[in-house]
């Protein structure tokens, strides 16, 4: 898995550190960068801290945030990104 660059809104050019998710109804797995991987609960406390840790290491490498890239199986997905959406709007970065 690579990082992508992607250009903003402003014609910027940012780095966003690319994290995958494999929800299913009870858990999600995740994988970055092919180096860390994990797995977790399903509920909104495991997500945002999960979502937190993330962010974090996003911020120490310099990157300008994070894109998560969800399998998306039966609306599992939603909770993770409606928290990742809402935390997103509160961000100072």
């Amino acid at each position: 898995m690579k990082t992508n660059e992607t250009v903003g809104p402003m014609e910027q050019r940012q780095k966003m550190l690319t994290v995958c998710a494999d929800i299913s109804k009870a858990s999600f797995n995740w994988e970055r960068l092919a180096t860390r991987r994990g797995a977790l609960a399903q509920d909104n406390v495991a997500i945002k801290a999960w979502l937190l840790a993330q962010l974090d290491d996003a911020k120490k490498g310099g990157y300008s945030g994070l894109q998560i890239v969800c399998e998306s199986t039966s609306g599992y997905h939603k909770r993770l990104l409606r928290i990742a959406i809402q935390w997103a709007a509160q961000l100072p970065w």
